[in-house]
């Protein structure tokens, strides 16, 4: 018959029995700053291809558990860019753009009205002159980070992001060898 014996470092087995909290910690931490990291771009992504300020795309960026949700309703066309912002004296021409490389285009028969809370906003009159004027809007936030060129960029940096940030966090850790290493 043969007999084993040994002894355990107990220190390292209790260190062994937290690693399975201490890794669900890193990967939660390395979510965290992806989700941080994945706001910030896609503000800059979207503020880089359309008229819209990185505050107005952050503002509507909220980070929940399974990502990023954006929440926005269809903007005003005064939200991206118009010319004249004001009604001038003379007749002047709308003209209006959503894409910062499309350049800004003739709006047709629109027009500026004065809003509620200051400043104005444009309307177009149907085309057959009857009826309520229509405000004009462009895309929503949502709608412009959801663009497939922005969302491909995104995907790809978070994938990235994430990973790097994982093995940072894991590596502090010390999981595949305890402080001091093995005795």
């Amino acid at each position: 018959m043969i007999r084993f014996s040994f002894t355990a470092n107990t220190r390292d087995l209790r260190y062994l029995s937290r690693t399975d909290k201490l890794l669900q910690k890193a990967l939660y931490m390395a979510k965290k700053d992806t989700m941080r990291l994945l706001k910030n771009e896609a503000a800059r992504q979207v503020s880089a291809q359309y008229w819209l300020t990185q505050k107005q795309v952050k503002e509507a960026i909220r980070e929940e558990p399974a990502g990023i949700r954006v929440r926005s309703g269809m903007l005003s066309l005064e939200k991206y860019k118009i010319s004249p912002t004001h009604p001038a004296g003379g007749k002047r021409k709308l003209l209006g753009a959503v894409k910062r490389s499309g350049g800004l285009k003739p709006l047709g028969n629109a027009f500026l009205r004065p809003a509620r809370g200051g400043g104005f906003k444009p309307y177009m009159r149907p085309s057959n002159g009857k009826g309520r004027p229509k405000l004009i809007t462009g895309p929503s936030i949502a709608q412009t980070v959801g663009n497939p060129e922005i969302m491909e960029r995104l995907q790809a940096r978070a994938g990235e992001t994430f990973q790097n940030r994982a093995d940072f966090y894991v590596s502090r850790l010390g999981i595949f060898a305890p402080k001091g290493g093995w005795r």
